[in-house]
């Protein structure tokens, strides 16, 4: 007979975001890839879920800021492709792709 810890009994599992070998457990606050952890700041971790729920769909810097920071926070556009950058450095280069003049997608990808 199996036990599971009294979060999953009840069964109120954090949810995960999964894409590729990327994964999110927004509720904790981890990301691993390939199954190792990796480090992200308060930003870069907004971003790459805001990725994450929306993989396949092309996303354009307005629409970032936005949904990821909102109308009130202010913030330059260039400040979103900087952030992209760093999750390109963490996660590889063809993570998140540029469409030229709309903005950025993650390809859905299987595990």
């Amino acid at each position: 007979m199996l036990r599971r810890s009294g979060r999953e009994a009840q069964g109120t599992r954090p949810a995960v975001l999964k894409n590729g070998g990327i994964e999110m457990v927004a509720e904790e606050m981890k990301v691993t890839a390939g199954g190792q952890p990796v480090e992200l700041s308060k930003n870069e971790f907004l971003l790459l879920k805001h990725f994450l729920e929306n993989a396949g769909k092309v996303l354009g810097r307005d629409g970032i800021i936005r949904s990821v920071w909102g109308e009130d926070y202010y913030i330059e556009e260039n400040s979103v492709d900087v952030y992209v950058r760093h999750l390109r450095s963490k996660f590889g280069a063809d993570s998140i792709k540029t469409v030229r003049g709309m903005g950025y997608i993650m390809q859905q990808e299987q595990p």
